[in-house]
């Protein structure tokens, strides 16, 4: 093992050329597309809000008054950091000592009547633990001698969207919506990568058995296993698995594989399947788990020395607006360098900085954390012949950006969400709406209204891909958006019931809903999609967050291809 340096951050700085080189192309904020399943100021902000109807408004999760206590009494990373070639058990006998201070602060806390009671417990990479704090415990402790800070636990959340297969053309290795991710005679062999995610499924083909059984912090398992979403018991989580796949995929269709095949998967499932405040289940995570990955990533076996640690962690996750320099996911990426673990994170999916300080998510705003942006490198973009009529008359007849494929040929019929529907019967029969809830594609009887037929609705009301599924399962042929420019693979549709979502402007658009609650006819033909100049090549993805963090460092430190990158899903088509 090479002897540590023993200046901060030494022994990050030491590996950080092969960190680059395995994970930089592929820890910015991902929209990938699914080979499974599947200018001016003014413009720029245009391009934003195109995303921001793809990704929509975060679940929100169930409110609780879990918090994470810092102590001031050092961690192993402390005490690295002053002996760097300490001995195992020195290491071991430091984390032991951090757990000791932990435990002699609750009993002198009992000692008063307060009773606090540990979640997770912090030795290696900060000093510190999370736990349910009742208003009392809070002020108590916010008081307490050798207390550093208490923090609110945080809600994490993976960190990209994802789209369509690669069974088209346009998808094959050097065909322009697909970008090459690959590094030329490195394939990362001896490299062990922590991933920080939702569960691997670790039978996958296309992993080829390059991911460990690792660890599940969710569920306090020993298998960090994809895990079935409860309400849907045949949809497992995908998230960790297409990171997985973009890190060490090989052998997929059409060519496809991963960064560094080479290397090794750790992974540390840190996501789950949460109950949100609406009641619904989405992938969610917490920072304090976040925290306690990081701690598993520089102790993989967990007996108090840091011999064995993954020298880079990749965290595909995200805190939005949460880049503060001083907070515990910082102080824990921070020791994680200390300690010779290069923590990888993305800046986020909240859009460019605006005035005063920028939109850099956590970890990513971790001083110490290789903070990458997403890229857009495709050469080309799907556009297709779209003409609307009103009637006999044309009011449209032009190339229209589109997700997915369209079938060239006869005419479909157009509907809104107007009026009365199962959702709310009593709604006003020009009143239109946008289609996040399921029960606006149906009238009040609970037949389709959008059935065999092209639906119409506006842009905004909730993420696109929410709307898009409820059009799928309502039996729509297609799905019109009016006043947004479609970002290019944002969709996560199953492959054998996807439908083309197309872009339309906002005045044609809107003339044509107009002239559905007159109770005109509308209708809709496509000629056959076609490759088209992507004018954002080479350039920053607008949804991709950025700017001045907390401390005043300007994040990302890096950008890499984020746009359209493929991968493997959870389970698997005939193709693997």
């Amino acid at each position: 093992m090479p002897r540590r340096p023993s200046a901060p951050f030494g022994r990050a700085a030491y590996i950080r050329t092969t960190a680059l080189a395995i994970v930089a192309l592929v820890a910015a904020t991902f929209v990938v597309a699914d080979p499974v399943r599947g200018a001016g100021e003014s413009a720029f902000r245009a391009a934003a809000a195109a995303w921001d109807g793809v990704f929509g408004d975060r679940p929100k999760p169930a409110s609780a008054q879990r918090m994470i206590v810092v102590l001031s009494t050092p961690s192993l990373a402390d005490r690295m950091n002053d002996d760097p070639d300490a001995a195992p058990d020195d290491q071991k006998r430091w984390v032991a000592e951090a757990d000791a201070s932990q435990r002699l602060l609750i009993a002198r806390l009992a000692s008063r009547g307060v009773k606090v009671d540990r979640e997770f417990s912090f030795t290696r990479t900060l000093n510190g633990f999370s736990a349910l704090l009742d208003p009392r415990a809070h002020a108590e402790l916010e008081r307490t001698a050798g207390v550093a800070g208490v923090y609110p636990v945080r809600t994490v959340y993976p960190a990209s969207v994802v789209s369509q297969t690669l069974a088209r053309p346009e998808f094959r290795p050097g065909g322009g919506r697909r970008p090459d991710v690959s590094l030329p005679g490195f394939d990362g062999s001896g490299v062990t990568i922590a991933l920080l995610d939702s569960g691997v499924d670790l039978d996958h083909p296309y992993l080829g058995g390059r991911v460990l059984a690792g660890v599940d912090l969710v569920d306090s398992d020993r298998l960090a296993v994809a895990e079935p979403k409860p309400d849907e018991p045949k949809r497992l989580e995908e998230h960790g698995t297409r990171m997985a796949g973009i890190l060490v995929g090989a052998g997929g269709p059409a060519g496809l594989t991963g960064v560094a095949p080479g290397a090794l998967i750790f992974p540390i499932r840190v996501l789950g399947w949460e109950r949100a405040a609406d009641g619904s289940y989405a992938l969610l995570g917490r920072s304090d788990v976040l925290i306690a990955g990081i701690e598993r990533a520089v102790d993989p076996d967990g007996d108090g020395d840091v011999e064995d640690a993954a020298r880079i962690t990749l965290a595909a996750v995200n805190e939005p607006y949460a880049s503060f320099a001083d907070s515990p996911e910082s102080r824990s990426v921070t020791g994680a360098a200390l300690v010779g673990t290069l923590v990888v994170a993305p800046t986020g999916n909240d859009g460019r900085a605006g005035r005063g300080f920028g939109t850099v998510g956590s970890p990513g705003g971790a001083p110490a954390a290789l903070t990458v942006g997403a890229l857009d490198a495709r050469r080309t973009v799907l556009m297709a012949r779209t003409v609307l009529r009103v009637g006999s008359e044309t009011t449209l007849d032009s190339a229209a950006r589109v997700l997915g494929s369209v079938h060239p040929g006869g005419s479909l019929p157009v509907t809104g969400l107007l009026g009365p529907s199962l959702a709310d019967p009593q709604r006003a029969e020009t009143a239109a709406v946008g289609g996040a809830v399921l029960a606006d594609f149906f009238d009040k009887e609970g037949v389709s209204r959008v059935a065999g037929r092209a639906a119409l609705i506006p842009a905004g009301d909730g993420g696109l891909e929410v709307r898009a599924k409820n059009a799928v399962t309502a039996g729509a042929s297609a799905l019109l958006v009016y006043g947004t420019k479609l970002p290019a693979g944002a969709l996560d549709l199953e492959e054998a019931t996807a439908i083309p979502v197309v872009a339309l402007p906002e005045e044609e658009g809107g003339d044509a809903l107009a002239a559905l609650a007159r109770g005109e006819a509308v209708s809709v033909s496509f000629g056959r999609s076609e490759p088209h100049p992507n004018r954002a090549a080479d350039r920053v993805a607008p949804f991709s967050s950025g700017g001045v963090a907390f401390d005043g460092r300007v994040k990302p430190d890096v950008v890499a291809p984020g746009v359209g990158i493929a991968t493997a899903d959870a389970g698997g088509n005939p193709d693997g």
